[in-house]
């Protein structure tokens, strides 16, 4: 079996067991939410003796920029700037994927933390040279459209998109 998590409020966890079956949710709201469903995974999906591979994405420090108006105080009209989130964002991001680290180490599962850049690199996801014109929305289209080729029974989301092509990825890594 393998469990694959995008960590984050808008991400998700996925997993394949041996039978082929794959499960994909957008990340639980609760911490009680992860830990059950991580025990409905191991419990109801898991095959007798199968053994339990973990993909988790590793994070950086720093959560990204959002476009806020704020208003010009030379002419009164409102203006696009970027703002940094407030570290609050970043303790909370973190606490989070703490929390889901922990399901993989308390249940002694061997996981790997892959970036971004290194699972769509082995899926050959890269952006492309003049991508970079594409908006958030428009790559996180693609990507969806992606995980909608590599697992045609689903529907993925914009939330368990990430978490299926990790998924992939995993899938890739340890042969399956």
């Amino acid at each position: 079996m393998i469990i694959a998590v995008d960590p984050g409020a808008s991400g998700g966890i996925t997993s394949i067991n041996k039978k082929k079956v794959v499960t994909a949710i957008a990340m639980p709201e609760t911490d009680v939410e992860i830990f059950e469903h991580f025990n409905n995974l191991l419990t109801n999906y898991r095959q007798p003796d199968e053994p339990v591979f973990g993909y988790l994405e590793k994070v950086g420090g720093f959560i990204g920029y959002r476009k806020k108006y704020k208003k010009c105080l030379k002419c009164g009209g409102f203006i696009e700037v970027l703002e940094g989130d407030p570290g609050s964002y970043m303790f909370k991001f973190g606490d989070g994927y703490g929390f889901i680290r922990a399901q993989f180490v308390n249940r002694r599962i061997t996981f790997h933390n892959p970036t971004p850049q290194e699972w769509l690199k082995g899926l050959c996801l890269s952006r492309p040279k003049g991508a970079s014109k594409l908006s958030k929305t428009e790559w996180k289209n693609n990507l969806k459209k992606r995980a909608s080729e590599f697992f045609p029974g689903l529907k993925p989301t914009l939330k368990t998109a990430d978490a299926l092509l990790i998924l992939k990825y995993g899938m890739l890594r340890e042969g399956k």
